[in-house]
């Protein structure tokens, strides 16, 4: 499969969009985009799955309640399957209970909505990071909460996905990213 189609680039566009007619120029909306393309390139280093790449891109979408029937429509029901498999539970809920309904869920979730998680993690270890070593400190990123419970997140869904496949080929790059932000964010030698 060519690794640009048609089909993902309306996924690029609708994520470009953000949730207005103009494409984001900056802040949260412009964040939210960035990630999205940042976990869509990721996954297309090991998969050459559209639907997983597209899936990538809009992780985030099914945060608006009325999006997965028009998702479903323009990009099928896999697609919007896979992104249901790494949703964050609802955002009402403290941390604390989001993310562990969310390490159990990854359990039982199909290995190509794993693909996504683990691209997502990286995406977000890349970005806190980055955030991190930009001038300023933190670059002006917010994230579900603190750098120890965003790293506590990433290390239990690198445990998640290893304990549901074992061989998900992002698992090597996963596991470096963290130790990478443990280390950086962290301050640990």
């Amino acid at each position: 499969m060519a690794i640009f189609t048609a089909r993902l680039e309306r996924a690029v566009v609708r994520v470009l969009q953000g949730r207005g007619p103009a494409p984001p120029k900056d802040g949260p909306a412009a964040q939210a985009a960035a990630h999205g393309v940042t976990v869509a390139l990721i996954l297309s280093r090991y998969s050459d799955d559209e639907d997983v790449l597209i899936a990538g891109l809009l992780l985030d979408a099914l945060q608006d309640p009325t999006a997965a029937e028009a998702l479903e429509r323009e990009f099928g029901p896999r697609v919007v399957g896979m992104i249901r498999g790494v949703a964050e539970p609802l955002r009402e809920l403290p941390w604390g209970t989001r993310t562990a309904r969310y390490l159990r869920r990854l359990s039982s979730t199909p290995n190509p909505s794993l693909l996504v998680a683990s691209a997502d993690v990286i995406a977000t270890l890349i970005a806190l990071i980055g955030a991190r070593e930009a001038p300023g400190g933190e670059g002006g990123l917010r994230f579900g909460g603190p750098i120890e419970e965003q790293l506590r997140l990433a290390r239990g869904v690198y445990e998640a996905v290893r304990g549901s496949w074992p061989r998900c080929p992002l698992l090597p790059e996963l596991r470096k990213r963290l130790e990478e932000a443990e280390r950086k964010l962290l301050r640990r030698p």
